[in-house]
């Protein structure tokens, strides 16, 4: 039977370092059964390795310089200060409008930074980055109440900046767990009885229990084993005509240190601030990060997502201080060469003159204060244990092609060593090296550069081991539905998975891009009639 249709799971976070041990062990059996039936290997992710950036390119097949989504915030215009990324910032066409255009149904389940939802040929859900599940999170509209209605637990996250600010991540263990099953219960129920061509769901409770309890593998096994049952369910009940890809955004590793990167800047004299106090002088016994968990406390969730994109935040944070963001309003901007940018996890600019609010590098100095920033990274060492911090520097030309808005496109990206988390905002210790001075728990486990990818069916070999990057699963499924991929995508089509190179057969589509340029060609001869 020639394959007709592709499953996408999305597991955030999942790593081979413990699935292959867990494997060994026998304790994963759907999991031992997926390697030996599938194409399998490692998915390398963006750099660095971030959910928004990753999940994104896995889903547009291109590189962070083109889909626009480099972090969980961006930059506002004119501003020095952060707001929350949506899917408007997406300049690229998703692979699920592509399919749609085609004339095929998708159903796509907890989809993060994708809200609010694109309209498709189908039924959306959006996930990490939605409001709450009180705000349009569904297309279409009309199917919201449906929803909630058969899946009272379902929920579009966990409450995770809750979790950050809590002393006692444990207790939201059975949150995670609930939400998480409900959303297996909808996926079953979806796949059982909707009629589609693609379906994807992302599963985030991998991502955020091993961000909490890396170090407590008795708790992150028990979610492994979740999905490994959910696993097991799916490879004994779908169809010959479906392709499963299983994925994840980025893998996973311990954290021995944290590492701030603007303290570094600072210390390098780089980064400068005003009439700066490592007190941390807080403004009328206020405090927004406290303001915050007592909204999430009592339910607000959604007043809290407003707030995060409101145009009034930088002005409120100006009078009411912010673990998060306070330094931002401290900085000397006149006097500073280079920042790293808040929960980034690697990215840095360059305060050029012309192109950030006060800039002031000239043009000139441009090139030789990166050789300098490069020189000093990679230099830069634990001092407890003299080994290295940052793998590599990238500059922007060498990693993203020049390809993007070279207004928006980080200057320098760090690829951190194993074992580093490379902070965001300010350590007001003063240190380098140290905890996050304004997280109430420290997060053991965070992101590391390989993910995993397995993909097994009809017309696909079993067994083989595949190297891969987030960019190429697009293309790669576009391919399995028989359609022609974007002429422009970056992803390469994994040639090697399939048993026969000719099959499934490529149906000729228009793309994207030619219509565009057919559309702006009517646009033009219009205009000249009109002159």
């Amino acid at each position: 039977m020639v394959p007709k249709r592709v499953l996408l799971l999305g597991l955030d976070g999942a790593t081979w370092d413990l699935v292959k041990p867990w494997v060994e062990e026998g304790k994963l059996p759907a999991f031992k059964r997926l390697m030996s039936e599938a194409s399998w290997g490692n998915l390398e992710s963006t750099i660095p390795p971030l959910s928004p950036s990753a999940w994104t390119s896995i889903f547009t097949g291109v590189s962070p310089a083109r889909h626009n989504i480099y972090n969980f915030v961006k930059r506002k215009e004119n501003s020095y200060f952060l707001t929350p990324i949506s899917s408007k910032d997406r300049k690229v066409q998703p692979i699920w409008e592509v399919i749609s255009t085609a004339g095929k149904r998708v159903v796509l389940v907890n989809i993060p930074f994708s809200y609010p939802p694109d309209k498709v040929n189908g039924i959306m859900t959006t996930g990490l980055g939605t409001p709450s599940k009180s705000s349009n999170f569904v297309y279409p509209p009309e199917y919201k109440n449906k929803l909630l209605k058969e899946f009272p637990d379902y929920d579009v996250d966990f409450n995770e900046d809750l979790i950050l600010l809590s002393t006692k991540p444990k207790r939201f263990l059975q949150q995670i767990y609930r939400v998480t099953e409900e959303r297996i219960r909808l996926v079953k129920h979806l796949l059982e009885t909707e009629v589609w061509d693609f379906f994807a769901v992302v599963f985030r409770a991998l991502d955020v229990v091993q961000h909490y309890f890396w170090d407590d593998k008795d708790i992150v096994f028990n979610y492994y084993k979740e999905f490994d049952d959910f696993l097991s369910y799916i490879l004994n009940n779908l169809s010959n005509d479906t392709i499963t890809c299983l994925c994840s955004d980025h893998g996973f590793g311990a954290v021995e240190s944290y590492v701030y990167i603007n303290n570094w800047l600072e210390k390098m004299g780089l980064l400068k601030f005003k009439n700066f106090s490592t007190s941390y002088k807080r403004s009328f016994g206020l405090d927004a990060d406290k303001f915050q968990k007592f909204l999430l406390k009592v339910g607000l969730k959604g007043l809290v997502w407003k707030i995060k994109h409101s145009k009034l935040l930088e002005k409120v944070l100006k009078l009411v201080p912010s673990g998060s963001y306070r330094y931002l309003f401290e900085i000397d901007w006149d006097k500073t060469k280079a920042y790293f940018l808040d929960g980034s996890a690697g990215l840095i600019n360059v305060n050029l003159k012309g192109r950030e609010p006060q800039g002031i590098v000239e043009v000139e100095e441009y090139i030789e204060l990166r050789k300098y920033l490069i020189e000093e990274a990679n230099k830069l060492v634990n001092p407890k244990t003299g080994a290295k911090v940052i793998k590599k520097v990238f500059t922007k030309e060498e990693l993203y092609k020049q390809n993007g808005e070279p207004r928006k496109t980080p200057d320098l990206v760090l690829l951190k060593e194993d074992g580093y988390q490379l902070e965001g905002g300010y350590n007001y210790g003063g240190e380098i090296f140290g905890l996050p001075y304004h997280k109430e728990v420290k997060r053991p486990g965070d992101h590391e550069l390989n993910g995993i990818l397995a993909i097994l069916g009809t017309g696909i070999k079993a067994g083989v081991k595949i190297e891969a990057q987030v960019w190429d699963i697009a293309p790669t499924i576009l391919r399995i539905l028989g359609l022609s991929s974007f002429v422009d995508m970056e992803g390469k089509v994994l040639e090697s998975i399939f048993v026969d190179k000719n099959f499934p057969p490529i149906q000729k589509m228009m793309t994207y891009q030619a219509r565009e340029k057919i559309k702006e060609k009517i646009r033009k001869l219009k205009s000249n009639q009109k002159i």
